[in-house]
């Protein structure tokens, strides 16, 4: 056995490893890219009020916003988008409303993180704070109504493992000696989490496995560890590790696929925002030369504003937590 630590703690981790590859890769827990022209529903891409990839990124946008409120775990955001993701690709009448009507979609999601609250917090969003959460958009009833067709939607399996879940695991597979555990650990939970949060709101993402997406993730910021902190024959000894718990070479065709998605997620995250600082910065140049800079900064954003959720903002009060949608 390699040296990743004692015996039968490398056994034990192997096991989960292999129990939750058995989880995610059942029928139950299978997606499909329903955002891809070719999947949606007849007549749905010409519809005006059809999802779209920019509508399935704000709302996850605005499911992270409201789980930094409320202090949960933002891994609870990556069960969400997966209950959501299996609801969506399914072929089933509630699914396919859902895909061509943003209003609908927007409940899924809303719905799909109340459950993923339930199952994974210590504490509960009841229908009262949903609804308020929506600004009284959907009701108690809505909500519980959607929540019912969801969990038949997917038969009731809501654990499917999350990539950060496996990421844990394999990082407790690093060697023991001769390596600064405390600092590759630290520097890999941090950079997956920023990493596969990217990759959630990626659309291209839907229908990879998280064990995939978890060792490309972690092969990619491995790569950048300093070799004072994980030297180059305790990170072979790793990376051999890792291949034998999963069963997956690191170069396989998956994980390269999924590592590539990864690194696609980045690049548009970074143009992203880089185009959002330019756009601030003609704004500033706007308002310094032109008497009704005001006024037009107002019309960009919203001619800017995506079409699915097209502002957010959290007004942050002790009884509730407000959204605004045009």
């Amino acid at each position: 056995m390699l040296q990743a630590s004692d015996s039968s703690t490398t056994d034990a981790i192997f096991e989960r490893v292999a129990a939750m590859q058995s989880t995610e890769t059942s029928s139950a827990y299978q997606c499909r890219n329903y955002l891809n022209d070719e999947t949606l529903p007849c007549g749905t891409s010409l519809d005006t009020d059809a999802v779209d990839a920019s509508c399935r990124a704000k709302m996850i946008e605005w499911l992270f916003s409201i789980v930094d409120y409320c202090g949960f775990d933002r891994d609870t955001v990556s069960v969400a988008a997966s209950l959501s993701d299996q609801f969506l690709s399914r072929q089933t009448v509630d699914a396919r409303e859902a895909l061509s009507d943003r209003s609908q979609f927007q409940l899924v999601f809303i719905t799909a993180l109340h459950i993923a609250v339930k199952t994974r917090e210590p504490m509960q969003m009841d229908g009262t704070l949903l609804s308020k959460l929506s600004r009284g958009k959907y009701s108690v009833h809505d909500f519980i109504t959607c929540e019912r067709q969801l969990l038949s939607g997917v038969n009731w399996r809501v654990n499917c493992p999350t990539a950060m879940e496996f990421v844990h695991e394999l990082l407790s597979l690093l060697p023991k000696n001769g390596i600064r555990r405390a600092n590759v650990e630290k520097h890999v939970v941090e950079c997956a989490g920023r990493m596969l949060q990217l990759a959630i709101g990626c659309c291209d993402c839907i229908a990879t496995k998280p064990s995939d997406v978890a060792l490309a993730a972690v092969s990619e910021i491995i790569e950048d560890v300093s070799y004072r902190d994980l030297p180059s024959r305790q990170r072979n000894i790793f990376f051999a590790t890792l291949e034998e718990a999963t069963g997956r070479s690191m170069d396989s065709e998956t994980v390269s696929v999924a590592r590539g998605m990864i690194q696609q997620c980045a690049v548009a995250e970074f143009i992203l925002r880089s185009g959002t600082r330019h756009y601030h910065e003609k704004v500033e140049l706007s308002r310094a030369t032109s008497t009704d800079g005001v006024k037009e900064t107002t019309e960009s954003l919203d001619e800017s504003s995506p079409v699915c959720v097209s502002r957010l903002s959290l007004s942050y009060s002790s009884s509730t937590i407000n959204t605004t949608s045009r």
